[in-house]
């Protein structure tokens, strides 16, 4: 799970540094977009869970 976390992490860091780069500015730090990004996180890691626990019962 740690795993994950930093690969969206250094994802977001590099998506941020492209847009700097080239001029582009997106506000993370607006509310309703981090309650956004939350939900969307939460979502995926329990669609991954929920995969891995399926596959784990197979084994």
């Amino acid at each position: 799970m740690c795993r994950f976390v930093g690969i969206i992490l250094n994802a977001k860091y590099r998506v941020e540094k492209d847009h700097k780069d080239i001029g582009v500015i997106i506000p993370l730090d607006d509310e309703e977009l981090k309650f956004l990004m939350t939900k969307a996180l939460r979502r995926y890691f329990r669609t991954c869970l929920e995969s891995f626990q399926e596959y784990s019962q197979e084994g």
